[in-house]
């Protein structure tokens, strides 16, 4: 055992090789090994990072088939995919390149591996659409999942022609090893987009999946005041859609009432969908309006004036449907990604899945425990399920100290039972002075003597710091040294703030940054003026995103104990060099919606006066807003940042101001570029803004801020482009992702 420690350490204490660049070259041939020229060659290759984004070269095969790709990095996966317009590729050819300079390859086409395609478009009674633009976009699948591989543009896009039959076709043939997206307009019809789908294999031809587009709607309503009186001049307008599982592509329509208070909407698209009403002396209104409704009725009152018909409930009824079918919908769509996961042997996602299956569905996560031979994927799954004891005993099991140390904090961190959580103490002090490395009895020590000191036991606190302080400062050098010393930290500045600090300076740089933002954090509510003078250094040493990320959890802790410290730093924010101050006051206002939520109990008054001033920040952010450039990064273009913080507003709002969350809720969903924001100029990208700010409603409704769903415009499209495991049903479209929170 004292063999595989040290071989371990000195894994983790090794420097990477640094990245070198390949040429690779090669020939494209046919079928008789002839040459093949004008051939068009796409190269994909992705980073050693299995979530980094895939990048794409082209280039033409020349005289004698050959093609150079001179500059490529030495990438963990590289992808090779030749076409003409009459032959292509089998499939994509997986290319190693590590450790080399030169990399030489040979494609071969084939005439059968290239299909015509052809599809149908339907409309109204399942009659053909004439005139409809149909565009195709054909992605290489990713080789370890089977799922398309995101690339922006596509790696091939054609545009399908029409002849008067509502059949639609390409004009030249197709590779039919890769993926394929159909997107579909018309006249009169909404969007329609169906994503992902494998070429099927039928001979000379293939004939795609029917399309079948659905109208648009006209909706016809009446704004009316709390007496039943028409309220003419207001403004109404649609927005998104109601329920989680009819999510689409759904644009603004906006309309304005008569002198009898009614309005009519064309072009409303025929899912769910909400519908607002507002003006200038009246509050915020709005309804869930589904598929089949055609009219409506919505009532202004004045602001300050109780809810229409005695209904207190501090959020819509919307918001109230779509929480009791999240478990439910949550565990349809985790469950054939698991088990897809699972076939794969994709440790990874099961690592994200299993846990949200464990909290949504309980019984289906038992069914897979049993085949996680993994121990740390057990222990996750376990304490998703609620089985601390389990759990904890199979963490101590585990031979690597390492190791051993992070199933602890995760156990201990989940379970909410204080009996439990002291005798997990008392087990893992026992085990940290019984070990024979000293730098996991450095590490665990400063994690638990702060655990300590937070459950009361103080003088054991810092006896235990104490205990390790000499050995800590004593420690050798290397990465796990580092790491220790960063865990121990925290601990220490219960004793000594001043050497706390210093300790934090001392690791290596790449964990610096995370030892001032885990002492901030750590320290907040037990010596509130240490944690200030950390998050301080860690904006003067490492910029303003991360004192920016580290304010939240800082600021949520601080307010318990010293309130007007936790709002000096959240208004430190906005004076941090070249942070943007759209960005600066979004985050002072998430920054004070936190510490609404931190005094709710204590001190309710305060904690509305911080709420609203959370708001009044959040709508400066709105106000303060650059156009968006083309080519620029999306994480600052700040709309959809801006709306993500008032959705972790209106659930502030909803533990702070029940009564007032109504409110709040029209005024964050107002954010979303609402009828009365000026224009910002386009995105060009308009696919991936859709998906997030569409992420960002199902946040604001109630969903689990870790699902996602994509845009779908039609019955095709509501189909997971994964296969479905035999025998089953496909799943609805969802994918699963760790998206943006209130806070770390």
């Amino acid at each position: 055992m004292t063999h595989l420690i040290l071989a371990w350490a000195l894994l983790n204490a090794a420097t990477p090789e640094p990245a070198h660049r390949v040429v690779v070259t090669g020939t494209v041939v046919d079928s008789r090994e002839k040459p093949v020229s004008n051939a068009q060659v796409l190269l994909l290759w992705q980073q050693d990072d299995p979530r980094a984004q895939w990048s794409q070269q082209h280039c033409q095969s020349g005289a004698g088939g050959r093609f150079t790709f001179p500059d490529i990095p030495a990438s963990r996966s590289v992808l090779i995919f030749a076409y003409t317009d009459e032959q292509a590729a089998s499939e994509p050819i997986v290319v190693s390149v590590k450790g080399q300079r030169t990399k030489t390859v040979t494609v071969k086409l084939k005439a059968e591996a290239a299909t015509p395609l052809r599809v149908r478009v339907l409309g109204k009674k399942d009659q053909p659409v004439v005139g409809a633009s149909v565009r195709l976009a054909v992605s290489l699948p990713d080789p370890r999942t089977d799922r398309a591989i995101p690339i922006d543009p596509p790696s091939l896009s054609v545009v399908l022609t029409g002849n008067g039959d509502g059949w639609y076709r390409t004009p030249t043939k197709v590779p039919g090893a890769l993926l394929y997206s159909l997107f579909v307009s018309a006249d009169g019809y909404a969007t329609c987009r169906m994503l992902n789908r494998r070429i099927p294999k039928q001979g000379d031809s293939a004939a795609l999946e029917p399309i079948r587009l659905r109208p648009w709607r006209t909706l016809v309503g009446k704004v009316v005041d709390g007496q039943g009186r028409p309220v003419g001049d207001a403004r109404v307008w649609t927005h998104g859609c109601a329920e989680p599982k009819r999510f689409a592509i759904a644009p603004f329509v906006v309309g304005q009432t008569d002198a009898n208070g009614c309005f009519r909407l064309e072009k409303v698209h025929p899912e769910a969908c909400l519908v607002f009403a507002k003006t200038k002396d009246r509050r915020w209104a709005g309804q869930a309006v589904e598929p089949d409704e055609a009219a409506i009725q919505l009532t202004l009152l004045p602001r300050g004036a109780a809810s229409a018909g005695g209904d207190s409930s501090p959020v819509l009824r919307p918001v109230q449907r779509a929480s009791k079918q999240r478990h439910r919908w949550a565990a349809q769509v985790l469950r054939p990604v698991v088990e897809r996961a699972e076939a794969a042997k994709n440790e990874r996602l099961l690592y994200q899945l299993l846990p949200k299956l464990a909290q949504y569905a309980p019984e289906l996560a038992l069914d897979h425990l049993d085949r996680i031979s993994e121990s740390w994927l057990r222990i996750q799954v376990l304490t998703a399920l609620g089985e601390f004891d389990e759990a904890w005993e199979l963490a101590r099991s585990s031979w690597n100290p390492r190791d051993r140390f992070v199933h602890y904090q995760k156990v201990f961190e989940s379970c909410q039972d204080a009996q439990k959580r002291r005798q997990m103490l008392t087990d893992a002090l026992a085990d940290v002075r019984g070990t024979i490395i000293p730098a996991f009895r450095v590490a665990a020590s400063g994690y638990i003597a702060v655990q300590l000191y937070r459950m009361g036991e103080r003088e054991a606190a810092l006896r235990l710091v104490n205990e390790q302080r000499k050995g800590a400062e004593q420690l050798a050098g290397g990465l796990f040294a580092d790491e220790a010393r960063y865990y121990f930290s925290p601990g220490l500045a219960l004793v000594d703030a001043e050497a706390a600090l210093r300790m934090a300076a001392s690791v290596n740089e790449r964990l610096r940054a995370r030892a001032y933002m885990d002492l901030a954090a750590q320290l907040a509510d037990l010596r509130p003026e240490v944690a200030e003078r950390a998050w301080q250094e860690l904006a003067a040493r490492f910029g303003w995103i991360s004192a920016c990320w580290n304010a939240m959890p800082v600021c949520h802790k601080m307010a318990r104990v010293d309130l007007d410290r936790a709002r000096r730093i959240a208004d430190r924010l906005q004076n941090l060099p070249d942070i943007p101050a759209e960005y600066a006051l979004a985050k002072m206002a998430q920054a004070y919606g936190v510490m609404a939520q931190a005094v709710a109990k204590s001190d309710p008054a305060t904690a509305r006066r911080l709420l609203q001033v959370a708001f009044e920040r959040v709508e400066a952010a709105q106000r303060a807003q650059r156009p968006p450039q083309p080519g620029k990064s999306r994480l600052w273009i700040l709309n959809g940042h801006v709306f993500a913080v008032g959705a972790s507003l209106v659930e502030s709002a909803v533990v702070v101001d029940p009564a007032r969350s109504r409110e709040y809720f029209w005024r964050a969903l107002a954010l979303h570029r609402g009828p009365d924001a000026p224009s910002r100029g386009t995105i060009p990208d308009q696919q991936i803004r859709e998906q997030r700010n569409l992420t960002q409603i199902a946040i604001l409704l109630g969903l689990d801020s870790t699902i996602s769903f994509p845009n779908c415009g039609s019955e095709s499209s509501s189909r997971s482009s994964q296969k479905p495991p035999p025998g089953s049903r496909r799943p609805p479209a969802g994918f699963i992702q760790f998206f943006w929170r209130p806070w770390p």
